[in-house]
């Protein structure tokens, strides 16, 4: 189906369809037409109505939604799951930055699993789909998260619910769930910003004075960062520090 739609030149209603939209639910032409282009976009086969022709499910967004629900006076919140079928890393990103650009004051980060007795599971045992790994889904999401931040977006979730169903595994088929996904991505944020300090002399005592609240991500899921740089230096200690405001602005002592 995404194959046919790359090879489209636009969209024409038949006359039986033209005006059922509008009539039904208020959604113009326009609007509905917007879905195509947005991302995520999920398709499936519509096997009920294929009698005759064949014909698909299409999920998406439009951004006409955003608009009047910000035009309401209610707060908007637009989350995103990563890795569905047809996705990448650039088109996460991107579609984090149209989150931002559509006023969104708050978003989830959730990577996509394969949930039992579903028709992603029918695609994953089909060979249809294949879904991130946990250091796929790591990647992607320490380059989006701090792009919600930096726009003043409050991100509210990342990474699936523990629920018991996903814990115990009786749900879940496959994919990138962890019950600590979000210190797994926080701990590869702070590895990165670490990482510089491998630079200075080797053998010595340092300090790292690290904001309120991000001690723990500093030093990484089960100390992965601290064990990095005790590779390096003789003794590393982490301190909070209140007059450290962003994570960017640690300093050593």
């Amino acid at each position: 189906m995404k194959n046919i739609l790359q090879q489209s030149a636009g969209f024409e209603w038949d006359e039986g369809n033209s005006e059922k939209n509008w009539i039904r639910h208020q959604v113009s032409q326009s609007e509905c037409e917007q879905v195509f282009f947005n991302e995520p976009l999920i398709v499936s086969d519509d096997e009920k109505h294929s009698t005759n022709e064949k014909r698909w499910y299409l999920l998406g967004q439009t951004e006409q939604a955003a608009k009047q629900i910000l035009s309401s006076g209610f707060e908007l919140g637009l989350q995103m799951m990563i890795g569905l079928p047809g996705d990448s890393k650039e088109k996460s990103i991107y579609t984090a930055k149209r989150i931002v650009e559509l006023g969104a004051s708050n978003t989830r980060i959730y990577p996509t699993v394969v949930i039992r007795d579903t028709a992603l599971h029918n695609w994953f045992d089909e060979g249809k789909y294949i879904p991130l790994s946990i250091g796929e889904a790591v990647k992607w999401t320490k380059i989006i998260l701090p792009l919600f931040e930096e726009s003043g977006v409050k991100v509210l979730r990342v990474g699936l619910h523990p629920s018991e169903g996903l814990l115990s595994g009786d749900e879940l088929i496959a994919g990138p769930f962890h019950p600590s996904f979000k210190e797994l991505v926080m701990t590869e944020i702070w590895s990165d910003l670490l990482k510089p300090l491998l630079q200075q002399e080797k053998s010595k005592n340092i300090e790292i004075r690290v904001p309120e609240k991000e001690i723990n991500f500093a030093v990484g899921y089960e100390a992965k960062n601290k064990k990095l740089l005790l590779n390096h230096f003789k003794s590393v200690k982490f301190i909070e520090d209140n007059t450290v405001i962003r994570r960017n602005n640690y300093y050593v002592l």
